[in-house]
């Protein structure tokens, strides 16, 4: 992985997004034959899964988790932490002998007659085609707690609940971008399963 590689201004292929998507993107696109394609990600590869909460463990069992080209490696469990995927996105994407640029948020778009240009602030990068593979919850977006609810409650995301002990119990207010921007009233719980 070349997280300190400078930017290069053209490209045939710009992927944005280096988790699962972009980086099973890039496998194949290099597969079919396209020589030049740079993998960009606002922050480091697999930092979404880090920031999930700390006992996260995938639904898939290993031998389905696994991306194109590699394997996903045996462990205790039948299915993968939350450690062991960004343990292995992080291996994946140093094995795609193609440059993945971290710290490096993509923060406007353009179409233009000859492809696209995208803005970073290290500089804008010229790109033929774009694969915008960011994810369902890349944007954080709370919305307001409904003004029906008299006592107070805490706003939790997937970063203010990665650990219990940052969720005390109380009643809480879910967003969940996944599920057509509706939010619903919870009562946060800690403890161990």
């Amino acid at each position: 992985m070349d997280t300190q590689a400078v930017i290069r201004p053209e490209v045939e292929v710009l992927v944005i997004g280096a988790g699962q998507a972009g980086l099973g993107t890039a496998y194949w696109l290099r597969r079919k034959g396209v020589g030049d394609v740079l993998v960009v990600e606002a922050g480091e590869v697999a930092q979404s899964w880090r920031e999930r909460w700390a006992s996260l463990e995938l639904f898939t069992p290993r031998r389905f988790s696994s991306l194109p080209g590699r394997r996903f490696p045996p462990g205790p469990t039948r299915s993968p932490s939350r450690s062991e995927m960004a343990d292995y996105l992080v291996s994946y994407a140093a094995g795609l002998e193609r440059p993945v640029r971290t710290r490096a948020p993509v923060q406007r778009l353009l179409r233009r007659p000859d492809g696209f240009v995208a803005s970073t602030p290290s500089g804008d990068i010229r790109a033929r085609h774009v694969v915008v593979a960011t994810g369902p919850s890349a944007v954080r977006a709370c919305p307001p707690r409904p003004a029906t609810w008299a006592r107070p409650c805490t706003s939790c995301t997937r970063r203010s609940t990665a650990r219990p002990t940052t969720c005390r119990p109380a009643p809480c207010w879910w967003w969940v971008a996944a599920t057509r921007r509706r939010s619903w009233p919870s009562s946060c719980r800690t403890g161990t399963r």
